[in-house]
């Protein structure tokens, strides 16, 4: 019966294995962090789509208006920059402040380092949705913030039909 030696790596061998694996890996780190930005950049879209699409058939099956607005303590904000928490909620009065007796439908919360900035053509903080899904002329747009630079537009259409657009050079953060 033979037997054979078994030999392990060499010191350079080794040396040699991992500086090509640091090389590989500083250049994956990078696109990684990429790509988990654009990952919480398309979360923060398709989440404030469905908010908007949910509000409209509340409206729409509930025979009443819903309102959104940016919710960061718990009540209605008066800034049209929105973060972290937003709230649908049934407005019988339309003015886009929750009362008491006006029902939270829903509540989502943003991706951190990501805000919404929306601009409509009545410059309210809020966006309504009447009984028939129309905006009652509160269609605008809405650009996805991260610090001061705009990543996506989303504009809404007074029917209340919410779509993702190119950016314009006009678009602004702050």
């Amino acid at each position: 019966m033979t037997y054979r030696i078994a030999r392990g790596f060499s010191l350079f061998e080794s040396l040699i294995c991992l500086s090509v694996l640091s090389i590989v890996a500083s250049l994956a780190i990078p696109a990684f962090g990429g790509m988990l930005q654009r990952n919480r950049q398309q979360l923060a879209i398709q989440q404030l789509r469905e908010t908007v699409n949910f509000a409209r058939a509340a409206a729409i099956n509930g025979s009443g208006s819903v309102s959104i607005c940016h919710a960061p303590a718990g009540d209605c904000d008066s800034s049209n920059l929105w973060s972290v928490t937003t709230r649908v909620f049934r407005d019988w009065d339309r003015d886009g402040l929750q009362s008491a007796e006006e029902p939270t439908l829903l509540t989502s919360q943003l991706p951190d380092g990501l805000h919404w900035r929306w601009n409509n053509f009545r410059t309210l903080p809020h966006l309504t949705f009447l009984n028939s899904g129309v905006t009652n002329a509160l269609n605008g747009s809405f650009i996805l913030c991260q610090g001061t630079e705009p990543r996506a537009r989303l504009v809404l259409n007074k029917a209340g039909r919410i779509e993702v657009t190119n950016l314009r050079t006009t678009d602004r953060c702050a």
